[in-house]
Order: C-alpha cells, then structure tokens, then sequence
C-alpha cells in the first residue's frame, strides 16, 4: 500500500474559495436562472438600442432584482468568512501536515494541537477543483488541501485514491489530459 506524505497550507484565497464553490452548489439553479436572465437582458439592451422595438424598464427592473440578491448572498459570504477567521482554531493559514494511503487520509495540525484521521469510503465527498481539493469529512467538517503546494505525483494520487474509494461522491471540475 502506497503511502504520501504531504506537507500544505491553505489561504484566505482557498478559504475564501471553497466558501463561493459551496454557495454556488447550494443555490446553483438561482444562479442560472441570474444568468439567463442576464443574457437575456443584454441581448434585449442591444436589440432596443439597435432600435428592435421599445425596451421595457420592467426587464431591467427584474434582472436589477437578481443583481441585488446576487450582492446580498456575496456579501453574507465575506461576513461569514470574515467571522470564521476571527475564531480561534482556525486552521487557515496553518501547516497541514497530511498522510495518504489509498485507503486512509490522516492529518495533523501542529499549531493547533489537531489531529484526525478517516478511512476514504467514509468521506462524505470530494471536491476537485481548479487548484484545491474540498475533502468533506462529515457534514460539518472540510479539509482544504490547496494544489499549490503539493507535486504532480502527489496530486494524481489523491485523484485516483479518491476516484477509487469514493466512486459517486467525488467530483472533478475539470479534467486533464
């Protein structure tokens, strides 16, 4: 059984990250509907300014509406992060220290006197995406492992570890050649 041993430390920019990643996976279908309505209202402003017809302000009214909502949800994010990194035990900015095997993840946090340690198949699920992997331990708990500093080798290890315990309950943003 192949063992890694690594060595990362997450950001405020990885924080702050997977907090906009998991607010775009809550409410993922309000944001396309911003979205189309948005490209809809673009698409109307240069018909009406092509002079396709009067525009109607109750287009623009209703996509103003979405902006406002979109603001108020990224704010309500910053507050929350801004008041999870004046907790004490935050772990952001911290060393990790991690040890993989294809079936277990253990991880220490030395500053803070934190370790743990879970078999793959009971992670709730995996999170790759660009730059960091979002390792859910339980409903409560993430482990933030940035790419930045980890090697390619070590990279494709968790990938495949992941990939081969977890099945379903991983997911890949993207996919490399």
């Amino acid at each position: 059984m192949e063992q890694r041993t690594m060595q990362v430390t997450p950001s405020v920019g990885d924080f702050r990250k997977a907090m906009y990643y998991a607010l775009v996976i809550r409410y993922h279908r309000p944001f396309q509907i911003l979205a189309i309505v948005l490209g809809f209202t673009v698409i109307y402003a240069f018909a009406g300014a092509c002079g396709l017809g009067t525009p109607n302000p109750m287009v623009f009214c209703i996509a103003g509406a979405y902006l406002v909502w979109a603001l108020v949800m990224a704010c309500g994010v910053e507050r929350q992060i801004q008041r999870s990194l004046r907790q004490t035990g935050n772990p952001v900015g911290a060393d990790v220290r991690l040890v993989a095997t294809t079936h277990s993840l253990a991880w220490s946090i030395p500053s803070l006197m934190a370790h743990g340690d879970v078999q793959m198949a009971r992670l709730s699920a995996v999170f790759h995406i660009s730059g960091l992997f979002l390792v859910y331990l339980d409903a409560r708990s993430t482990l933030l492992i940035p790419e930045r500093d980890l090697s390619q080798a070590d990279i494709d290890f968790l990938d495949d570890a992941f990939r081969n315990r977890l099945g379903g309950r991983f997911y890949q943003r993207h996919r490399r050649s």
